[in-house]
């Protein structure tokens, strides 16, 4: 029993995302239906394997059309009017979560109460969803172009939310050492290529120094289950001149976004023409170094965050945001479950905290979701009870915070262990941000918040304060003890310094 509906439906989103199964979110008719319509359009645009039950009763106040409000967030509801009608929707609806599509079923009283005769349904197996398999003449086609010894000398694999959800990592992997490749991911798929020496990270608006440097030097791009997005690309400016093939199984996506090669691009499951394209290449014994050198990989070994900035902060304003999370990276446990609300804040959480695996990292806001804030600790809690072996790590401004406050009470109850990064800046930070590119007064979102750390206390939950370099020491030595339910770290970052990808997001509106 949670607080609020909206973070009720965001943590069955976060145990979906963080353990690749099954979720299931119950709220109630009328106003618990719309209090989670955020949350249901976040997870739903996100792709999470979540159903969400929705009761009605004969109340008229509370009687809503759920399928109406449902197709205005693209995400489809199933009416149950008779006990039948209920267990063949929630077939259809299990069906749908292995497409990852979020379904929506309403079981109105009437049909709760009503008795069934019908002898009981046998275990639901579903029906296998099988990959689609690429064409072998696409296949061959890439492989003449990789063959071809002037082809490629840089080229870069990208990976998006279908290379993710397919597993296409390890494949992806053996094409990268196959043709030389340095690899990066989507907002979608963060660690995928953990560990691989090659690995430049997230390409696009919240990429390094370093691999906007290697992708911009780039001359062929493989795009696998990318949407290639202007965040993604940086408004079409990271890949210069770079051959940009798609590779996606649904051909509805080549080219939305940017110009791609039609003659190279390939319709299919992601992993399935990797493993086919290395075949392929093995057969003919193609081999190349390609973008893979020891100055390369010593570049991106070498790559420190602390050298893209000078400190901002000041014992008045507070510790630079971006110091904070890639000092927080460096001592948080390897076994990390990372969610991330929205806001300024999020830009720093987002680039310095690093995960082994696609399921180890929830974004709230950018990813699949509606920009919205505060849904991250309803994601925190259902990643941490479908996670209990990780560290679970939930970052989230202090806006965020007020929002979301009744579910640290809910960790609270059910002892929920919670690691609570609050970055404070006094302010809806992002807004304050925007209305100064704008040149109008930003007094208006300067918002003051109270000490979290006292606040986490009074709800029963563990409180910390941040407020410098020995504070965090402390921070740092507490989390080498065990942690048995919710710790709120009360951050007092400077809020003078603006998310980088702010002024971006200003200039393409």
């Amino acid at each position: 029993c949670v607080r609020h509906e909206n973070q009720a439906v965001m943590m069955a989103d976060g145990y979906a995302r963080t353990t690749g199964s099954v979720a299931v979110a119950a709220v109630t008719g009328g106003p618990g239906f719309t209090n989670a319509l955020t949350a249901i359009g976040t997870a739903g645009r996100y792709g999470s394997r979540v159903i969400v039950i929705v009761g009605a009763g004969g109340i008229p106040t509370k009687q809503l059309p759920v399928r109406t409000f449902c197709e205005g967030l693209g995400v489809r509801a199933l009416e149950s009017t008779s006990p039948r009608d209920a267990l063949e929707n929630l077939d259809e609806a299990l069906q749908r979560t292995l497409e990852h599509k979020l379904t929506v079923v309403t079981l109105p009283s009437t049909v709760l109460e009503t008795p069934f005769s019908e002898p009981t349904p046998e275990k639901w197996v579903p029906n296998p969803v099988e990959p689609l398999t690429p064409e072998a003449e696409a296949v061959a086609n890439l492989a003449d172009f990789f063959e071809a010894s002037i082809a490629s000398s840089r080229p870069v694999i990208l990976a998006g939310r279908g290379a993710a959800q397919s597993g296409a990592g390890p494949s992806l992997r053996k094409l990268g050492e196959r043709i030389g490749a340095v690899m990066c991911t989507t907002l979608r798929a963060p660690g995928l290529f953990a560990e691989d020496p090659f690995d430049a990270g997230y390409c696009g608006t919240f990429s390094t120094g370093v691999a906007s440097e290697l992708l911009q030097r780039s001359d062929c791009v493989l795009a696998f289950g990318a949407s290639l997005n202007k965040f993604t690309t940086y408004g079409d400016s990271l890949f210069g001149h770079a051959r940009v093939i798609q590779i996606d199984n649904d051909s509805n996506a080549f080219g939305v976004h940017r110009l791609v090669d039609d003659e190279l691009s390939i319709v299919g499951d992601v992993r399935l023409v990797a493993d086919q394209l290395v075949e392929e290449l093995d057969v003919r014994n193609v081999r190349s170094t390609g973008y893979r050198s020891d100055a390369v990989s010593e570049k991106i070994a070498s790559y420190d965050p602390r050298a893209e900035f000078t400190d901002a902060g000041k014992a008045d304003d507070g510790i630079d945001p971006r110091w904070l999370a890639a000092e927080v990276n460096s001592f948080l446990p390897e076994n990390r479950v990372v969610t991330i609300d929205g806001g300024n804040h999020s830009a720093f959480w987002v680039r310095h905290l690093e995960v082994n695996d696609p399921h180890d990292f929830v974004q709230t806001s950018f990813v699949g979701g509606m920009s919205s804030i505060g849904l991250s600790m309803g994601a925190a809690i259902g990643a941490a009870v479908g996670r209990p072996d990780s560290v679970v790590v939930c970052c989230l401004g202090d806006a965020s915070q007020m929002m979301a406050l009744g579910e640290l009470d809910t960790a609270v109850r059910y002892e929920i262990p919670l690691v609570v990064f609050v970055s404070n800046d006094q302010a809806l930070g992002a807004e304050v941000h925007y209305l100064e590119l704008m040149g109008i007064p930003a007094d208006l979102v300067r918002v003051p918040a109270p000490g979290f750390a006292a606040v986490a206390e009074s709800l029963g939950a563990e409180g910390m304060t941040v407020a410098s370099e020995q504070d965090l020491e402390v921070v740092k030595k507490r989390l080498t003890q065990p942690i048995e339910g919710p710790i709120v770290i009360d951050c007092l970052v400077d809020p003078r310094v603006p998310a980088d990808f702010l002024e971006f997001v200003f200039s393409k509106a």
